[in-house]
């Protein structure tokens, strides 16, 4: 990670400034460098703020990661989470969701949980493997000017010991959190769900002394006590960090549930608290809040900065990141030409109603969860246990994997044709081999920009001209996938042989049929796939140029 010197009062001169370099800042971050956009990142902590915040994020997240180059280095402070119970409140099993026993479609496990410091570590060093990002870290923004074309974003250290630093940026991306600056001097105002509900957050960690009968008894999934008296969440995390959340009754005080002496009373009807490291004891107040705007002129607003809500579904954190997957791809196609401006202002038309579902899905199992009217708890726990009880029931709904909602407008090709019904949700990552025999995850191949993958079928030597020109012009990388352990060998390196305007492509054997299923229940054997992993649209090849043509008018391409 670049940190820029103080250059007294000169106004440096960059693409894109970040303000906020907690996850989401971060993954922003790591996606601009990858992408060689010039950017500045300010940062009021000198470092990785050192207490747990978010605790969980998604398959979709770790794919993200892995295309951020960080799959690796992340998986080694991170673990997935086999299963969540929900308990009565005598710890008798009322009902259970299992972890898939084998990776999701997307190629990584279902959910992961971590200890965020560790997290926020491995995207920091991430950032510093790119010369285009430049960091202030203990630097507070003090004022963010919107001017005809850019904006004059004026930072200074904490501790006012150098002169105050002005950069001039295209686009400026708040991801500031809940109080964010960006927000408030943009004048754009949050809609309260009214929501709202004070936990004790309890972050430990298991000492090193510990008895290991204690380690035994420790839960190993997630808990939620559906007890209407004190609704408790248990979440056993990565290398002995454990959490638990008690929720508070209206009447009570958070001064007195962070007294050490409460926090030991309340650990103790789950294990010994002498055998815990407390790190951290915080009555929080869960909210569900929106920003009514996501973008005004050149400020974009993502994470805490646009939406909060509470933690049941574990949706926070991930979020913020897809909000960042999503614009930054946006801002890389206008910054070099490929667009007009007008492409970001599909950030909002694409993340504000996927939010909104999360948030009120989220709200609705939060209503269920903490409960305190008896009545409702009873009844909630009797439906829990008589789906248990119910074999046929139970096995199917135990290995339940509900999907997040797909995109529903915006660069789709489902925006003009609705009978593409693919379009709007995430490409399948299966594992493919190469001529070697070598196995890798799709993704390893498919870079950063669109993707034009075929199955069974040469698509690059059945192309137009112009159509093989418009998609060379945007980096685009071809994938031939082949049906079978039984295709035959092919050259997988990099060739334009076939192409009469040569283009990056690949080849790739589907030898477990994976592919080969997918694209069974598809219109057609060529999908174009957006740079962030969702699907544009599916097609068959003649009708591949008109589809060329619907990607260029909804990406807004310049002329």
């Amino acid at each position: 990670m670049t940190s820029i010197p103080h250059l007294n009062s000169d106004i440096l001169n960059c693409d894109v400034v970040i303000i906020g370099c907690g996850p989401v800042g971060a993954v922003a971050a790591n996606l601009l460098g990858l992408y060689g956009i010039q950017t500045v990142v300010f940062e009021r902590e000198l470092d990785v703020y050192h207490l747990p915040r978010a605790i969980h994020f998604d398959h979709d997240i770790m794919r993200i990661f892995q295309q951020l180059g960080l799959y690796q280095k992340m998986s080694a402070v991170v673990t997935s989470t086999p299963e969540l119970q929900f308990l009565d409140r005598h710890r008798r099993l009322l009902f259970s969701v299992r972890e898939p026993a084998s990776t999701t479609h997307l190629g990584f496990a279902q959910h992961y949980v971590f200890y965020q410091p560790w997290m926020e570590s491995v995207l920091r060093e991430g950032i510093a493997r790119f010369d285009s990002v430049s960091v202030y870290l203990g630097h507070a923004v003090q004022s963010i000017v919107q001017e005809s074309e850019r904006v004059l974003v004026r930072g200074q250290d904490i501790d006012h010991q150098h002169e105050p630093v002005q950069v001039r940026a295209r686009y400026v991306l708040g991801c500031d959190g809940a109080a964010s600056l960006t927000r408030k001097s943009s004048g754009i105002t949050l809609q309260d769900f009214k929501f709202d509900k004070q936990w004790l957050v309890v972050d430990t960690f298991l000492k090193d002394t510990c008895a290991p009968s204690v380690k035994r008894t420790l839960p190993k999934a997630c808990q939620l006590l559906c007890d209407e008296r004190r609704p408790t969440v248990s979440v056993p995390s990565v290398k002995n960090h454990h959490r638990w959340e008690f929720m508070l009754a209206d009447h009570e005080q958070p001064a007195v549930f962070e007294q050490p002496a409460k926090v030991c009373e309340l650990l103790s009807d789950w294990v010994d608290p002498d055998q815990l490291d407390i790190r951290r004891a915080v009555v929080y107040q869960f909210h569900s809040l929106f920003a009514q705007q996501w973008c005004k002129g050149n400020l974009f607003l993502l994470g805490d900065a646009a939406h909060q809500m509470p933690p049941f579904s574990g949706q926070g954190l991930c979020s913020g990141i897809r909000d960042a997957h999503n614009l930054c791809w946006k801002i890389h196609r206008v910054l070099k030409g490929y667009s007009s401006e007008d492409l970001l202002d599909t950030y909002a038309q694409e993340r504000m109603p996927h939010v909104q579902e999360i948030l009120q899905g989220t709200m609705r199992f939060g209503a269920i969860a903490q409960t305190q009217n008896p009545m409702i708890a009873l009844a909630r726990n009797t439906i829990f246990s008589l789906l248990h009880r119910i074999p046929a029931i139970s096995r199917r709904l135990k290995n339940l994997h509900i999907p997040l909602p797909g995109l529903k407008t915006g660069i789709l090709a489902s925006t003009v044709d609705p009978s593409q019904s693919a379009a709007g949700q995430p490409f399948p990552q299966v594992e493919v081999s190469t001529q070697t025999g070598e196995t890798i995850l799709l993704d390893e191949l498919m870079g950063h920009h669109f993707v034009i993958l075929s199955f069974n079928l040469r698509l690059t030597a059945r192309l137009s001209t112009s159509t093989q020109a418009a998609w060379k012009a945007q980096s685009t990388r071809f994938i031939h996938a082949l049906s079978g352990p039984d295709s035959p060998s092919l050259n997988l390196t990099k060739t334009g042989s076939e192409c009469l305007v040569p283009v990056e492509q690949w080849v790739v054997i589907d030898r477990h049929h994976q592919l080969s299923r997918w694209f069974a229940q598809q219109r057609g054997n060529i999908v174009i796939i957006r740079p962030d992993r969702y699907i544009f649209g599916v097609y068959n090849v003649h009708e591949i140029d008109s589809a060329t043509a619907q990607v260029n008018t909804l990406l807004s391409v310049s002329s």
